[in-house]
């Protein structure tokens, strides 16, 4: 079953339940790098630098952002990268914002706003497993919660947390990834 089902009142939902394409329909812009639809998930082979946004601004100052995503291949290159990118401008998501970024050879989830490391946990994700991922976000003071589901559900506490007022709207959502030798495949994204 998918998440989206289950969700009420979302401001933004893709659960990528749609034929194998390199279309990725309205929601969605390719910045950088190829992407494409397999298998009812948004999909891209790492060759270098990756990005796809969400097309729409959401103007949100309180919202949760949740997604599912596996990676499968050779993660442990030095310069290999995963991260969903959130509060960015309209010129994309590299440009502005924050992002939770998981970083192999370093072992490191990383939540920053543009190149400032806001906090970072020691973290080792096991190439072909789902993870869940989720961004809890209050604009008005500034706190940002980040919650890592490894599969046994979310953790009572944050695994990253800061306050960082610099983007308080949630602007754009998007995945980025970096490096060779891996596929990123993301099964759902909810925004409410």
């Amino acid at each position: 079953m998918r998440r989206t089902s289950q969700v009420r009142r979302t401001c933004f939902t893709d659960d990528f339940d749609r034929p194998d394409s390199s279309d990725l329909g309205p929601n969605w812009v390719e910045e950088a790098g190829d992407w494409d639809i397999v298998d009812g998930q948004l999909h891209t082979q790492a060759n270098g630098e990756h990005g796809v946004g969400a097309t729409e601004s959401l103007s949100n100052t309180r919202y949760v952002v949740e997604t599912r995503f596996r990676a499968t291949g050779n993660l442990n290159q030095w310069y290999n990268a995963i991260a969903l990118g959130f509060g960015g401008t309209e010129e994309g998501i590299d440009s502005t914002g924050y992002s939770v970024a998981y970083i192999p050879a370093w072992g490191k989830l990383k939540l920053t706003r543009e190149y400032t490391f806001l906090d970072h946990a020691s973290v080792t994700l096991v190439p072909g497993q789902w993870y869940q991922l989720k961004v809890v976000r209050d604009g008005d003071t500034g706190l940002i919660q980040v919650y890592l589901d490894e599969g046994q559900g979310y953790p009572e506490t944050p695994t990253l947390e800061a306050v960082d007022s610099a983007y308080p709207d949630l602007r754009r959502l998007g995945w980025a990834m970096l490096g060779s030798g891996y596929d990123l495949y993301v099964d759902w994204i909810v925004a409410q």
